[in-house]
């Protein structure tokens, strides 16, 4: 199994919105409806379009015999992508985040006719990544299930 996307070129384009204060000022008879005769559109911004990958796929192998044995791997890619870094307030600005892979791997074994036990490894790998600059998605997490059927 696998998927992916590729964006080739992908930009966002913002009007640059201006009001103009000084046509209210000292004005005790001030009508919202007049705010309007203050703004003017200027040039468009343009900028990235953030937090959307130029690449990402997927990609998995799976084996399951159906008797006793199941195994799976499952690999991630995450491109590229932009965002805004506000750990600067006054100067906000633009920041890439790195790409990323992980892996999953699974594993699985019919211990009797009712008993399954299961070895799920997600982030194999240890990645460390984020979707977001400051708020790290988990590191390397196992898990042992025994499922039983009755």
């Amino acid at each position: 199994m696998t998927n992916g996307t590729r964006i080739l070129r992908a930009t966002e384009r913002s009007p640059i919105v201006t009001v103009d204060g000084t046509q209210f000022q000292g004005r005790p008879d001030f009508d919202p409806s007049t705010v309007f005769a203050g703004v003017t559109t200027g040039v468009t911004r343009t900028s990235y379009v953030y937090n959307v990958a130029d690449v990402t796929g997927t990609a998995g192998v799976e084996y399951d015999d159906a008797r006793r044995w199941r195994l799976g791997l499952l690999g991630r890619y995450v491109g590229q992508r932009y965002d805004q870094d506000f750990s600067d307030f006054a100067d906000p600005g633009d920041i890439r985040y790195p790409d990323m892979l992980a892996l999953d791997l699974t594993a699985g074994l019919r211990v009797s006719r009712a008993v399954r036990l299961d070895l799920l490894v997600n982030n194999l790998t240890d990645e460390n990544y984020y979707e977001k600059r400051g708020f790290n998605l988990m590191g390397r997490a196992v898990t042992l299930r025994v499922t039983s059927l009755f």
